[in-house]
């Protein structure tokens, strides 16, 4: 059940709106909806990356999909989730993770329009 949620809210929702920002199309459907579920979306980031969750790969994408909602949100606990998902991808050997990882710390602060 906590993959299932994880998945939802790491990957649909918050992948919607990466993959909007990654496309460069109109992603303010994607943000209108990641926002409305924002309380979700937050509570799934964090229990992601907490100490014994089931699916260590899945905590690291969800923490990749959600990374430039994040930013464009300025969330102060951006970095600490970007090194606790670089951690587990280098400790459970997710080497293409570890470097979407990598990506998402180096990439600069974007400063998009908010809608």
């Amino acid at each position: 059940m906590v993959r299932q949620y994880g998945r939802y809210f790491g990957h649909v929702i918050g992948g919607a709106y990466q993959h909007a920002h990654n496309d460069r199309v109109d992603a303010t459907p994607a943000l209108v909806n990641i926002d409305a579920e924002r309380d979700n979306v937050l509570l799934v980031q964090e229990r992601a990356l907490q100490v014994g969750f089931a699916d260590p790969e899945l905590a690291v994408e969800i923490t990749v999909n959600l990374t430039a909602y994040w930013r464009l949100r300025d969330e102060p606990g951006l970095l600490v989730w970007l090194q606790g998902a670089q951690r587990l991808a280098e400790v459970h050997q997710l080497t293409y993770h570890q470097a979407n990882v990598l990506l998402a710390m180096a990439q600069p602060l974007e400063r998009a329009a908010r809608p």
